[in-house]
């Protein structure tokens, strides 16, 4: 979804000004299913920032690449594929060379035996698997509240805590909750904080209720 925006932002750009998290109607990337101005990243949300506009300066480079490599495949997303390439004008060669996954650890004492060893041990469907993505940010406050609504949910939880950095994490939720209708998506407060009765919620849902199975 980062690729369907990098190359319709400097069209929406032209379109748009004053910002995208205040549009009344859904922003239709192509190849994706229609997004909120709000659910956008960050970065892109202050059109008169620099970081915006060094965004849309990589965009608008993104045309004079000779092909560009993702990290996904045919079987999977050959619609979008498609569609992001029709979009291009045939300007823009796009090769699927994925799926791309990291295998072992490079930190022999990271405890993942300790961690396979618990979860052998457990009944089946009965532990919830709690991670991170590299390209999110979670702020300590977020970090307590979730650690609070964990351990109210009485539920068993396996918890993988990393270093985090930018924040594309509102695009991916919206793929998977409406695009590919796969999870569940809490809602957060006026401040940006998930809070612990919010996540207690979910969890049942999740494992308890019909929207998990």
């Amino acid at each position: 979804m980062i690729l369907s925006l990098l190359l319709y932002v400097p069209k929406l750009d032209e379109e748009v000004s004053g910002g995208y998290k205040d549009l009344t109607e859904p922003i239709k990337l192509p190849g994706c299913v229609p997004d909120t101005g709000v659910d956008l990243p960050d970065l892109v949300q202050n059109q008169s920032s620099e970081p915006y506009k060094h965004f849309l300066e990589c965009a608008k480079a993104m045309v004079t690449a000779n092909g560009i490599l993702i990290n996904t495949f045919l079987e999977m997303e050959s619609g979008a594929i498609r569609v992001l390439e029709e979009f291009a004008n045939g300007k823009i060669r796009l090769y699927p060379v994925g799926p791309i996954t990291q295998k072992g650890s490079s930190n022999k004492a990271d405890g993942s035996d300790k961690c396979l060893r618990w979860l052998d041990k457990q009944p089946p469907c009965s532990v919830l698997y709690v991670c991170f993505r590299s390209g999110g940010i979670v702020s300590q406050r977020q970090i307590n509240e979730l650690a609070s609504g964990l351990e109210l949910s009485c539920q068993r939880f396996l918890l993988q805590k990393r270093t985090l950095r930018n924040s594309y994490q509102k695009m991916n939720a919206m793929i998977i909750t409406d695009g590919l209708k796969v999870a569940l998506r809490p809602k957060f407060n006026e401040h940006g904080i998930l809070e612990k009765e919010e996540i207690v919620k979910v969890i049942k849902c999740l494992m308890d209720g019909e929207e998990g199975l």
